[in-house]
This record gives C-alpha cells, sequence and structure tokens, in this order.
C-alpha cells in the first residue's frame, strides 16, 4: 500500500527538482529549512510548524519523503481552522555532499500536494 501510494504521489510531484510546491490552504513556517553542515553518520531532528488558513478544520493525509534517510511524522488529528500543526523531521547522513531533499504532504482540501524541504551538506 504505501509504495502504491508513494507511486501515485511522485506522479503529481517532481521530488528531484529544487522548488517547493505550496498553495493557500496549508502554509509551512519556512519552505525551506537548512540544515547548514552534518557529519557522515550524524542524525537532526527539526520540527516545522503549517497553518491551516481556511475556515474549516483540515486533515494531514499523507508525508512522503525523497528518500529513507528522511523520515516524517506529524500528529494524526484534524488541523482546525486558522491551527497549527508540527511535522517532526528526521534526517540521517548517509553519503557526504550536498543534499536537497524534498517532503511532500497531501492535505484534505485539495488533491495535489504541497512541499517544503531540507537542504545542507554532509561532511
Amino acid at each position: 500500500m504505501a509504495a502504491a501510494n508513494m507511486a501515485a504521489l511522485e506522479q503529481t510531484v517532481d521530488m528531484e527538482n529544487k522548488k517547493v510546491d505550496s498553495d493557500d490552504v496549508l502554509q509551512f513556517e519556512q519552505e525551506v529549512l537548512d540544515l547548514g553542515e552534518i557529519r557522515l553518520g550524524d542524525t537532526r531532528e527539526l520540527a516545522l510548524k503549517a497553518t491551516n488558513k481556511t475556515d474549516k478544520p483540515l486533515a494531514v493525509l499523507d508525508a512522503y519523503t525523497s528518500c529513507h534517510c528522511t523520515k516524517v511524522g506529524w500528529e494524526k488529528k484534524p488541523v482546525p481552522a486558522g491551527g497549527e500543526t508540527v511535522f517532526k523531521i528526521v534526517f540521517t547522513a548517509e553519503q557526504q555532499g550536498v543534499f536537497f531533499k524534498k517532503i511532500a504532504v497531501r492535505h484534505s482540501a485539495k488533491p495535489t500536494p504541497v512541499t517544503f524541504a531540507i537542504q545542507g551538506v554532509v561532511k
């Protein structure tokens, strides 16, 4: 099931390009989070707030990352109108070099996912 969801999502979101996709429904506090320099093998955890800009409750349906080195979680409850939710991101530095990892989020108000990204350099 997860593989099928990921395949369907990849058809609607280009996970490789460096452009994030936003909408007027779920707005992220930052579109790109810069992690700076990370040592190979280290793990960074961070949180990103997102606000429901509508006048109706919103459900976050799925969140996917472009690789297994990045994981994302969120509270599995509706986001009230005007309310916030927090995405928890865990990145493990598995390869040296510059990285840009996109996270796609599907919500109940629109069929097209929104995205944010993390970036940095693994030394």
